[in-house]
């Protein structure tokens, strides 16, 4: 026998080498975000007429991403006992919203904290961490549940139970217990430890009563599933290291013919309670799943070298049994350690639980995301992104749940953007449970109406098809964006203003345990697109620019506007709150005039506004400058107009965008800007002299390149905002390409708009040669893309507003200025 010894030095040689083999496995694994989900695919078949063709077969991202809702002693929820009705209310839904925004799926809401229940409950009183008075119901009465339920539910998020089995009493909790708590009822179920109170595991009468509680729970509401946190029998560190006081039901329960110990009785007595749950929520609800968070670490040693709480020992917990066995369906180790922390390095640790999944059950480790702003032992962002990534490395990892929600809700260290711009960019469903055996779903019935300012998706219910939500995934030139659809969802308005449907779409349905449906496929019937066009006379961009246009193609559009203004780009609505400029506290507050303050750099430009995505609301404030991704959508604020009171956004779909396009926190220069692609409907005329900045004195030419410049360096544009310019002289010159959308500094929302510049002297005697040949551009534009006189516009850049006005039939209201008067004699001459 060789007889081995080791150092920690040898040790931390092993975990060097386990970080250099990790970062390798992550680097082929960085642009991973879970195992795709796939389904037969037939040709499409729905109520609605529609061009079929090939099956399709979607890839979508399977990831089961949570945060925990801690209700005890008010740690998430609510902020604090005895909130009114409407403001409880008010609190989850901004819960459930942020939950839903980040791209999370599912949230874990705590009921049952210390034997008493946020719901109507005919076994234990209510909460006092709800109304400040154990046993007393909320005024006016709810069901905290069946209302969390619901609203998670019409946001796509799942919402799983969580239940302390054992612990009834709290040591935060410094009121009276109700006559129906359980301590009062049943005390000699109850024990006191510390200043906690304690069901006795060893009795069965204890075990049977919380088993009734959760399955009642199970029967009345529509959770996903129920679970279970690190909780068994007591931290001895609650009284001191004093022995739990279950010497009465040890007795009781003693066989001489058995020869056990007390700590395997007293694991079994845990073991009983799980087994027998996982098996009678099969036979009430087969689609509920349980799930487990345990202690981290199973016991000291195990990993190799591991140290730490002896859970196995202390809590008579035996995780790794109920992993092995399969009596859980998700399992969520509290792995609350950093990936550097020696004694317990969290990829260690998550590659020992790993390696325990015999049974193939979700593993889904649980992350210490407060420890951003904790004051003790405080973690940097970069901490929390790095254990997700690291997670989705392990085979059979599939998931995180970050404890807990006030992180996100107070936005530590911007843990929210960082996430969202990171690995939550995309949406995930969570992973399918398919060793439950839930019929997978039928799939979805719906049809789609479209026209020119919007398309509609229309679902129609089948009663016998169970559907816990929709999966619509929408192609546009070779992109894909994923939308989840709450089952309860009628309906989806999207946008068409832009001018640009989906090339196709494909829908299917899943249960609740996350199986699918065959995939529906519909395919836009699409005009055929215009050729390109042509003109002799129009002088190609190459003869004033060697620069050609910047940007990124996205499915994406650049809207403007001022205060209480919604813009609109797909199923996505902002509303506009206020413009607001903050300054920096100065160091010579008493010395320094306030407008050096606000003519300098001393200040910060910010907008407030709404965001609204189906059932999904919230209110932010951004600075100018910055960008952020937001339920699906990645936003810019590109820059704020005070004197025109204009904010200038720019909006893309994360889908059309590259990974690190979509992590931008800033809009980056003109090179990162969207090329927006659009549909010719309209012609606008922009009529000004061109910028101060260009030199008034040198030739046409050299105008349009400095205006280039000048767009792309201070406007952010992509390049020349318009599509063509007609110089003094009756030269026109090509500008940016028709197929892309332009660019205004104003309100108008370009998308569809031919944009052609007009010289200010257009309609005088020395600009007869500029008048005609508008007028032969005009004309030649019009033949092209099919448009008639009711679809020439203007808009003025000189005015404030910068919106534009059709000429059609009520075109002699039109009169009152040179550039009108002139629209209106072609159209009166018949020339347009």
């Amino acid at each position: 026998m060789v007889i081995r010894s080791f150092s920690m030095a040898s040790y931390r040689i092993r975990s060097a080498f386990f970080y250099l083999l990790l970062t390798l496995t992550l680097s082929f694994q960085a642009c991973r975000t879970g195992s795709p989900v796939t389904a037969d695919h037939p040709i499409g078949q729905h109520s609605d007429s529609s061009v079929t063709g090939q099956p399709y077969a979607p890839s979508l991202l399977s990831e089961f991403r949570a945060a925990w809702v801690a209700t005890v002693a008010n740690i998430d929820w609510p902020s604090q006992p005895g909130l009114t009705t409407d403001q409880q209310k008010e609190e989850l839904i901004r819960i459930l919203d942020r939950a839903a925004s980040l791209h999370l799926n599912a949230v874990l809401f705590q009921v049952r904290p210390a034997g008493d229940a946020f719901y109507k409950s005919s076994y234990e009183p209510w909460s006092p961490w709800l109304t400040g008075e154990m046993g007393k119901a909320p005024e006016p009465y709810y069901d905290p549940l069946e209302f969390a339920v619901k609203e998670a539910h019409k946001r796509g998020l799942e919402l799983h139970a969580w239940f302390n089995p054992y612990r009834v009493g709290h040591s935060s909790h410094s009121g009276i217990y109700s006559d129906d708590h359980i301590s009062v009822t049943h005390p000699h179920l109850v024990h006191q430890y510390g200043d906690f109170l304690w069901l006795d595991p060893g009795l069965p009468e204890a075990r049977e009563h919380t088993l009734r509680v959760i399955l009642d729970v199970v029967r009345r509401y529509d959770i996903d599933a129920v679970h279970f946190d690190d909780y068994f029998y007591p931290y001895p560190s609650y009284a001191g290291g004093a022995d739990f006081p279950d010497s009465l039901s040890w007795n009781k329960a003693a066989d001489p013919n058995i020869l056990i110990s007390r700590d395997e009785w007293r694991r079994e007595n845990v073991n009983q309670l799980i087994r027998e749950l996982y098996d009678r929520i099969r036979e009430v609800k087969p689609f509920v799943r349980f799930g487990i968070s345990p202690f981290g670490i199973w016991r000291p040693g195990t990993p190799w070298l591991t140290t730490g709480f002896d859970t196995y020992r202390e809590l008579h917990a035996d995780a790794r049994l109920w992993l092995n066995s399969g009596w859980v369906d998700y399992f969520s180790p509290q792995i609350y350690y950093r990936t550097d922390q020696i004694a317990q390095p969290f990829p260690v640790i998550l590659n020992w639980w790993s390696d325990e999944n015999i049974k193939q059950r979700h593993l889904w480790p649980g992350l210490y995301t407060s420890r951003l702003w904790t004051e003790e032992n405080l973690w940097q962002s970069s901490e929390i992104t790095g254990q997700v990534y690291t997670a989705r490395a392990f085979p059979g990892v599939t998931g995180v749940i970050h404890f807990s929600m006030k992180t996100f809700l107070q936005n530590s260290q911007q843990i929210n953007q960082i996430l969202t711009s990171g690995p939550y960019a995309l949406p995930a469903v969570v992973p399918a449970t398919p060793w439950l055996d839930e019929p997978l779903p039928a799939p979805p019935l719906f049809s789609v109406t479209e026209n020119e300012q919007q398309w509609r998706l229309r679902f129609y219910h089948d009663p016998d098809n169970r559907i816990r939500n929709r999966v619509l995934q929408i192609r546009r030139n070779g992109n894909t964006d994923s939308v989840t659809i709450p089952g309860s969802r009628k309906e989806l308005i999207f946008d068409n203003s832009h001018r640009i449907l989906p090339d196709s779409f494909s829908l299917f349905s899943m249960n609740q345990t996350g199986g699918t449906s065959s995939s529906v496929e519909y395919y836009f019937q699409k005009p055929a697109p215009f050729p390109k066009f042509s003109d002799p006379a129009i002088l190609p961009r190459s003869v004033w620019s060697e620069e050609p246009a910047a940007g990124i193609h996205a499915h994406a559009a650049r809207l403007s506007g001022g205060v209480e203004d919604t813009l609109r780009f797909e199923d996505l609505s902002l509303t506009i709150h206020s413009l607001m400029r903050s300054m920096a506290f100065p160091d010579r507050l008493l010395k320094l005039d306030l407008g050096e303050v606000m003519d300098g750099d001393n200040y910060s430009e910010l907008v407030s506004f709404s965001l609204r995505r189906g059932d999904v609301t919230e209110t932010v404030s951004m600075q100018s400058g910055t960008a952020m991704n937001w339920y699906g959508y990645h936003i810019s604020l590109l820059k704020t107009d005070f004197q025109r009171e204009i904010a200038h956004f720019e909006l893309a779909t994360t889908g059309s965008l590259s990974v690190s396009r979509a992590s931008q926190r800033v809009p980056g220069d003109h090179r990162q800007r969207f090329r927006i692609p659009h549909l010719v409907n309209r012609i606008v005329y922009i009529q000004t002299s061109l910028p101060p900045h260009t030199d008034q004195g040198s030739g046409f030419k050299d105008r349009l390149r400095s205006y280039q410049e000048f767009s792309q360096n201070l406007n952010l544009f992509t390049d020349i905002p318009h599509h063509f310019y007609i110089s003094p002289d009756g030269d026109i010159y090509e500008g940016r390409n028709p197929s892309i959308a332009g660019d205004t500094a104003g309100r108008m929302n370009p998308a569809g708009a031919l944009l052609i510049w007009l010289p200010s002297t257009l309609t005088s005697d020395e600009s007869e040669a500029a008048s005609e040949a508008a007028l032969r551009l005009t004309t030649n534009l019009m033949q092209h893309f099919d448009l008639d006189h009711s679809d020439l516009c203007m808009s003025d850049a000189a005015e404030s507003n910068c919106v534009y006005a059709c000429f059609g039939e009520e075109c002699d209201k039109w009169d009152r200025d040179n550039l009108r008067n002139w629209l209106r004699e072609q159209v009166i001459a018949g020339e347009l």
